[in-house]
């Protein structure tokens, strides 16, 4: 996932930057760690185990000076294991999520960036990305 405040595209590396993640479902390999969602290099990526759903937990910092109103996703191949069904909730504390929007994926190797129905609140800190569904696959993957 990038988080970008602003809808321009050259903003979300850096906000993604910023991110930790903090909990993931699965991760199949120690190379294909969540955490590699975070980088720039399309060669990274996060696979996860079989079975739906997965999520990814993000950390945002706090006193972050703009809102987050646009989430963005990236496959770099049109695999039967893209994400097809994805939720993004959002939650002060960590364990208690909101549900913030859900969307349905393309089978596409380029970006897609979806307009959050209302920008995430501040005090909202912890992003959960959950994975529903793919295009077939048991498992599921995101650069």
């Amino acid at each position: 996932p990038l988080w970008c405040p602003t809808g321009q595209t050259e903003a979300m590396t850096d906000y993604a930057l910023l991110a930790d993640v903090v909990t993931v479902s699965s991760e199949v390999l120690p190379e294909c760690s969540a955490r590699n969602v975070l980088h720039d290099d399309d060669r990274k990526l996060w696979l996860s185990e079989p079975g739906l759903p997965q999520d990814i937990t993000l950390r945002m910092p706090s006193g972050m000076s703009k809102p987050i109103c646009v989430v963005g996703l990236y496959c770099w191949h049109t695999f039967h294991t893209n994400p097809r069904h994805v939720a993004i909730l959002s939650s002060a504390d960590g364990k208690h999520f909101v549900m913030r929007m859900g969307m349905e994926c393309e089978l596409t190797d380029q970006v897609q960036l979806f307009q959050l129905e209302g920008p995430i609140p501040f005090a909202d800190t912890y992003i959960k990305v959950l994975f529903r569904s793919t295009f077939g696959g048991e498992r599921t993957y995101l650069n």
